[in-house]
């Protein structure tokens, strides 16, 4: 199947396609990384920024697969090849539906939520038609006045340190084709990335509607980014699948169509020694949709200050998880406002182990932490698992073994610098099979709830609700019903919720909620469990069953000091 143009995504997002072709649809996107970046782009702009806010963390899922950031790990050995399969894919379609579901949403228009931020700084000159029809000096200027930045300083405390350490400066730089004008608003940078907020204007200098959009499309390329020294020397960007991707755009809420290109530097260098003082950054804008121009803009960016502030660790200590996962500890990267650990691992062959890391200080208290786990939606609900994660990014190395390397680097906030900490490996994880079966009595789930305990799992049901919905006008009705959960000591989690009904119809359950700790440590689920399938009539019974369980071990003695005093 070929991939998926904006027109099906919107589609298979609203629920309007056949059954048969949302089938290929979804399958597709299992396996289509390309396209699952497209949907999950679509998904992030549909999403309720105060859910988001609601959290002491900036968007990290987003991160994942979103913000590219690599370190002076030498990127040059870094290639990639086909990502082998180690986490649990993702469910498109649940994601799907869990949007949709919102009433005030229309297919048209949308307009993207910024919930985190990254690179900055240029210089620009224009190109028209593909000639150079004029060079327009850039007019930088370090300022304390108000910044654009702002607007995303309450969701990205990484941009906003970058505010307060005077990195952005504010630039007034036009290139026009075709009475068409792109304006560089601002621009911000430091030794890891480089910002740039942008816009263009028609004929009557009013922005181009829907622009956010009409760049982001995934058909051509539609901005190329190049970075030079003052000699002229070009740098290769060494991660073609950022490069080529759109995983950098994102559209700046408050602001009509203001648009902010991140990029991180480091992509373009092995090491952070080898970033020079002064750069110059070219943008060039091509190929929007419906829009007949080109323009190129260049201006210069002084990072020296950044470099000062950037200090690096060497470290090397290494783990060998219960699989035979080797996890070496290379370093870690300071810099204002945020700590980034560079963390590779060589795989076991045809296994792979999931870790929770976490950073403590002297007296043990828990600083940040994160997981290879992928336990649903972190941005949009608790999770016990992620703590000031800023970024995460991971490629893999492709050497002669048979499984390769994996490099993860964690970015982290709010963290200390001035004194020693610890980073550990906090447990490992293995999913086993469950078999819990309870069944139900519709009725009396109207009513009232329903405890029962399964191996030390205590499950409650109650508030089984129906929902009907007109769709191409025809009548469906869903179910849904609250789970709340406290599992038994050593279960992380609870997953592949399935139900049979009195008549042998059969549903698939997602539960949608939070994972939360409580004093006692143990994992507590809370929300709704949703059961996907047309309901021709509402059951009378339903046997829920749970098959997957999984099991943490948090009796690991591993750990590494990460010598930041001095």
């Amino acid at each position: 199947m070929k991939c998926l143009d904006k027109g099906q995504i919107a589609l298979y997002l609203y629920d309007l396609l056949e059954p048969e072709e949302a089938k290929d649809m979804s399958a597709h996107l299992e396996e289509c990384r390309h396209c699952q970046r497209k949907l999950k782009q679509e998904l992030d702009e549909l999403e309720d920024p105060e859910d988001s806010l609601a959290t002491d963390e900036p968007s990290e899922v987003v991160i994942h697969g979103i913000m590219a950031n690599l370190p002076p790990y030498p990127i040059h050995v870094l290639k990639r090849s086909e990502r082998q399969k180690l986490q649990n894919k993702i469910n498109w379609k649940k994601r799907s539906l869990d949007i949709v579901k919102k009433a005030t949403i229309a297919v048209a228009g949308i307009a993207a939520v910024v919930y985190f931020g990254t690179l900055t700084s240029p210089s620009f000159a224009t190109y028209v038609h593909g000639l150079y029809a004029s060079t327009i000096k850039p007019q930088l200027k370090q300022t304390q006045e108000s910044s654009l930045f702002e607007t995303l300083t309450s969701t990205n405390l990484l941009i906003q340190r970058g505010l307060q350490e005077g990195y952005n400066q504010k630039v007034d730089l036009k290139a026009v084709d075709n009475g068409m004008t792109l304006e560089v608003k601002e621009v911000m940078a430091d030794s890891r990335d480089v910002r740039i907020l942008f816009t263009i204007k028609d004929q009557n200098g009013k922005p181009i509607k829907d622009l956010f959009s009409r760049v982001l499309q995934d058909d051509v390329p539609t901005y190329e980014l190049k970075i030079t020294d003052k000699d002229g020397k070009t740098y290769t960007n060494y991660d073609q699948e950022f490069q080529n991707g759109h995983n950098d755009l994102i559209s700046v809420k408050g602001q009509s169509e203001l648009i902010m290109l991140s990029r991180p530097i480091q992509t373009f260098f092995s090491d952070t020694s080898e970033i020079p003082d002064e750069l110059n950054i070219e943008l060039v804008i091509k190929d929007v949709e419906d829009l007949d121009g080109k323009w190129k803009v260049i201006f210069p960016v002084d990072i020296s200050k950044a470099k000062k502030d950037t200090k690096i660790v060497p470290i090397h200590k290494q783990y060998t998880a219960p699989n035979g996962e080797l996890i070496d500890l290379k370093q870690v990267m300071v810099t204002p406002g945020q700590m980034e650990l560079v963390i590779e691992s060589t795989l076991a062959e045809d296994t792979s182990q999931d870790l929770t890391y976490e950073i403590v200080d002297d007296t043990g208290a828990v600083l940040a932490k994160w997981s290879e786990m992928d336990r649903g939606n972190k941005e949009r609900y608790p999770q016990p698992y992620y703590k000031n994660v800023a970024r995460n990014y991971d490629v893999r190395i492709v050497d002669d073994t048979p499984t390769g390397k994996i490099v993860n680097f964690l970015t982290f906030h709010s963290l200390p610098t001035d004194k020693d900490l610890t980073f550990r490996v906090a447990a490992t994880y293995q999913t086993t099979s469950a078999d819990f079966e309870q069944k139900l009595s519709i009725d009396t789930l109207k009513n009232k709830s329903v405890t029962t305990e399964h191996d030390g799992n205590v499950f409650t049901f109650s508030n089984f609700t129906v929902k009907e919905e007109t769709i191409r006008n025809e009548k469906r009705m869903s179910a849904t019903m609250q789970l709340d959960a406290t599992l038994a000591p050593g279960v992380a989690d609870v997953d592949k919720f399935a139900a049979v009904d009195e008549n042998g119809n059969k549903y698939t359950g997602y539960f949608k909620g939070s994972l939360t700790r409580d004093a006692k440590g143990n994992i507590v689920l809370s929300g709704p469990l949703d059961l996907v399938k047309d309901l021709k009539v509402i059951p009378k019974e339903l046997t829920i069953v749970i098959k997957e369980q999984l099991k943490e071990n948090k009796d690991v003695d591993w750990s590494a000091t990460l010598p930041l005093k001095n």
